[in-house]
Protein backbone atom coordinates (compact mmCIF):
# COMPACT_ATOMS: atom_id res chain seq x y z
CA UNK A 1 0.00 0.00 0.00
CA UNK A 2 1.24 3.49 -0.71
CA UNK A 3 0.27 7.06 0.03
CA UNK A 4 1.15 10.19 -1.92
CA UNK A 5 2.79 12.91 0.19
CA UNK A 6 1.33 15.78 -1.86
CA UNK A 7 -2.25 14.48 -1.82
CA UNK A 8 -4.36 16.03 0.97
CA UNK A 9 -6.83 13.12 0.77
CA UNK A 10 -4.06 10.56 1.34
CA UNK A 11 -2.71 12.58 4.28
CA UNK A 12 -6.20 12.75 5.75
CA UNK A 13 -6.64 8.99 5.33
CA UNK A 14 -3.30 8.39 7.05
CA UNK A 15 -4.24 10.65 9.96
CA UNK A 16 -7.64 8.97 10.40
CA UNK A 17 -6.13 5.49 10.79
CA UNK A 18 -4.72 6.44 14.17
CA UNK A 19 -1.52 4.55 13.38
CA UNK A 20 1.94 6.05 13.67
CA UNK A 21 3.96 5.83 10.44
CA UNK A 22 7.61 5.13 11.25
CA UNK A 23 9.87 6.25 8.38
CA UNK A 24 12.85 3.91 8.19
CA UNK A 25 16.07 4.84 6.44
CA UNK A 26 18.17 2.36 4.46
CA UNK A 27 20.76 1.86 7.22
CA UNK A 28 18.03 0.95 9.72
CA UNK A 29 16.45 -1.57 7.33
CA UNK A 30 19.80 -3.18 6.57
CA UNK A 31 20.94 -3.33 10.19
CA UNK A 32 17.59 -4.54 11.55
CA UNK A 33 16.55 -6.87 8.70
CA UNK A 34 16.16 -9.78 11.13
CA UNK A 35 13.66 -7.81 13.26
CA UNK A 36 11.77 -6.40 10.28
CA UNK A 37 9.56 -9.48 9.80
CA UNK A 38 8.16 -9.00 13.31
CA UNK A 39 7.76 -5.22 12.91
CA UNK A 40 5.89 -5.74 9.62
CA UNK A 41 3.59 -8.49 10.91
CA UNK A 42 -0.03 -7.23 10.65
CA UNK A 43 -0.94 -8.43 14.16
CA UNK A 44 2.13 -6.70 15.65
CA UNK A 45 1.27 -3.50 13.75
CA UNK A 46 -2.24 -3.61 15.18
CA UNK A 47 -1.02 -4.12 18.76
CA UNK A 48 1.85 -1.59 18.60
CA UNK A 49 0.00 1.06 16.58
CA UNK A 50 3.14 1.60 14.49
CA UNK A 51 3.40 0.97 10.76
CA UNK A 52 6.85 0.47 9.19
CA UNK A 53 7.12 2.89 6.27
CA UNK A 54 9.60 3.57 3.50
CA UNK A 55 9.78 6.67 1.37
CA UNK A 56 10.02 5.95 -2.35
CA UNK A 57 13.59 7.29 -2.43
CA UNK A 58 14.62 4.99 0.46
CA UNK A 59 13.16 1.98 -1.31
CA UNK A 60 14.99 2.90 -4.53
CA UNK A 61 18.27 3.38 -2.65
CA UNK A 62 17.85 0.05 -0.85
CA UNK A 63 17.00 -1.78 -4.08
CA UNK A 64 19.90 -0.22 -5.99
CA UNK A 65 22.40 -1.16 -3.28
CA UNK A 66 21.34 -4.80 -3.42
CA UNK A 67 22.77 -5.17 -6.89
CA UNK A 68 25.63 -2.74 -6.52
CA UNK A 69 29.24 -3.52 -5.93
CA UNK A 70 30.14 0.15 -5.61
CA UNK A 71 31.04 2.49 -2.80
CA UNK A 72 27.52 2.65 -1.33
CA UNK A 73 27.24 -1.14 -1.13
CA UNK A 74 30.63 -1.26 0.59
CA UNK A 75 29.36 1.20 3.20
CA UNK A 76 26.23 -0.88 3.78
CA UNK A 77 28.29 -4.06 3.98
CA UNK A 78 30.27 -2.40 6.79
CA UNK A 79 27.00 -2.02 8.69
CA UNK A 80 26.39 -5.75 8.42
CA UNK A 81 30.05 -6.78 8.61
CA UNK A 82 29.34 -9.39 11.27
CA UNK A 83 27.27 -11.27 8.72
CA UNK A 84 28.73 -13.44 6.01
CA UNK A 85 26.40 -12.21 3.26
CA UNK A 86 25.95 -9.01 1.31
CA UNK A 87 23.24 -6.59 0.27
CA UNK A 88 21.72 -8.94 -2.32
CA UNK A 89 20.90 -11.42 0.44
CA UNK A 90 19.32 -8.67 2.57
CA UNK A 91 17.18 -7.47 -0.36
CA UNK A 92 15.95 -11.03 -1.02
CA UNK A 93 15.13 -11.44 2.67
CA UNK A 94 13.13 -8.20 2.55
CA UNK A 95 11.28 -9.37 -0.57
CA UNK A 96 10.42 -12.74 1.03
CA UNK A 97 9.06 -10.91 4.08
CA UNK A 98 6.81 -8.74 1.88
CA UNK A 99 5.73 -11.74 -0.22
CA UNK A 100 4.72 -13.62 2.92
CA UNK A 101 2.32 -10.88 4.03
CA UNK A 102 4.56 -8.36 5.78
CA UNK A 103 3.22 -4.80 5.68
CA UNK A 104 5.42 -1.85 4.73
CA UNK A 105 3.75 1.37 3.66
CA UNK A 106 5.39 3.31 0.84
CA UNK A 107 5.23 7.12 0.90
CA UNK A 108 5.39 8.48 -2.65
CA UNK A 109 7.33 11.75 -2.43
CA UNK A 110 8.54 12.15 -6.00
CA UNK A 111 12.08 12.79 -4.70
CA UNK A 112 14.78 11.27 -6.87
CA UNK A 113 17.41 14.00 -7.06
CA UNK A 114 19.09 16.70 -4.99
CA UNK A 115 16.95 19.36 -6.72
CA UNK A 116 13.76 17.56 -5.70
CA UNK A 117 15.10 17.21 -2.13
CA UNK A 118 15.67 20.97 -2.09
CA UNK A 119 12.13 21.52 -3.38
CA UNK A 120 10.75 19.32 -0.60
CA UNK A 121 12.76 21.18 2.06
CA UNK A 122 11.53 24.54 0.72
CA UNK A 123 7.92 23.38 1.28
CA UNK A 124 8.62 23.44 5.03
CA UNK A 125 8.03 26.36 7.34
CA UNK A 126 11.08 28.58 7.54
CA UNK A 127 11.97 27.52 11.11
CA UNK A 128 12.04 23.82 10.21
CA UNK A 129 13.98 24.53 7.04
CA UNK A 130 16.63 26.47 8.98
CA UNK A 131 16.84 23.73 11.61
CA UNK A 132 17.42 20.97 9.05
CA UNK A 133 20.01 22.90 7.09
CA UNK A 134 21.85 24.08 10.22
CA UNK A 135 22.12 20.52 11.57
CA UNK A 136 23.65 19.28 8.33
CA UNK A 137 25.70 22.34 7.42
CA UNK A 138 29.32 21.43 6.78
CA UNK A 139 28.84 17.71 7.43
CA UNK A 140 29.68 14.97 5.00
CA UNK A 141 26.22 13.44 5.38
CA UNK A 142 24.77 16.59 3.88
CA UNK A 143 26.00 14.98 0.68
CA UNK A 144 23.27 12.35 1.15
CA UNK A 145 20.09 14.17 0.15
CA UNK A 146 17.99 11.25 1.39
CA UNK A 147 18.70 12.05 5.05
CA UNK A 148 17.48 15.60 4.49
CA UNK A 149 14.48 14.38 2.49
CA UNK A 150 13.53 11.84 5.19
CA UNK A 151 13.55 14.57 7.84
CA UNK A 152 11.46 16.83 5.58
CA UNK A 153 8.89 14.07 4.96
CA UNK A 154 8.60 13.36 8.70
CA UNK A 155 8.00 17.08 9.34
CA UNK A 156 5.43 17.35 6.54
CA UNK A 157 3.54 14.32 7.86
CA UNK A 158 3.56 15.56 11.47
CA UNK A 159 2.56 19.06 10.37
CA UNK A 160 -0.40 17.56 8.50
CA UNK A 161 -1.74 15.79 11.58
CA UNK A 162 -0.27 12.38 10.73
CA UNK A 163 1.44 10.67 13.65
CA UNK A 164 4.94 9.99 12.43
CA UNK A 165 8.32 8.73 13.53
CA UNK A 166 11.84 8.18 12.29
CA UNK A 167 13.86 4.97 12.58
CA UNK A 168 17.53 5.42 11.76
CA UNK A 169 21.01 4.54 12.92
CA UNK A 170 22.40 7.85 11.63
CA UNK A 171 23.47 10.00 14.60
CA UNK A 172 22.72 13.38 13.01
CA UNK A 173 19.30 12.31 11.81
CA UNK A 174 18.51 10.87 15.27
CA UNK A 175 19.50 14.15 16.95
CA UNK A 176 17.46 16.20 14.49
CA UNK A 177 14.38 13.98 14.87
CA UNK A 178 14.65 14.12 18.68
CA UNK A 179 14.80 17.91 18.52
CA UNK A 180 11.79 18.03 16.20
CA UNK A 181 9.80 15.78 18.54
CA UNK A 182 11.00 17.53 21.69
CA UNK A 183 11.73 21.25 21.49
CA UNK A 184 9.72 21.81 18.30
CA UNK A 185 6.73 19.90 19.67
CA UNK A 186 5.95 17.78 16.61
CA UNK A 187 4.13 14.48 17.23
CA UNK A 188 7.12 12.38 16.26
CA UNK A 189 8.77 9.29 17.73
CA UNK A 190 12.43 8.49 17.25
CA UNK A 191 13.84 4.95 17.09
CA UNK A 192 17.44 3.82 16.77
CA UNK A 193 16.43 0.20 17.49
CA UNK A 194 13.33 -1.84 16.62
CA UNK A 195 10.19 -1.01 18.60
CA UNK A 196 9.65 -4.59 19.75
Amino acid sequence: MSFKLGDPLDLERMAKTGYRYILMDTCFVVKEIDSLARLCDPSFIKSSGRVPSLCDFTLREFRSLSGSGGKEAAIMNKIVRERSFGMGHIWRKYQRMIDSGGVVITIDTGVSSRAETNRLIHELDRGYRRLILSRYSGHRSRGNPYDLALAAVAILLASSGVKSGVATTDRRLLELARELGGECGLDMEVWSRPWL
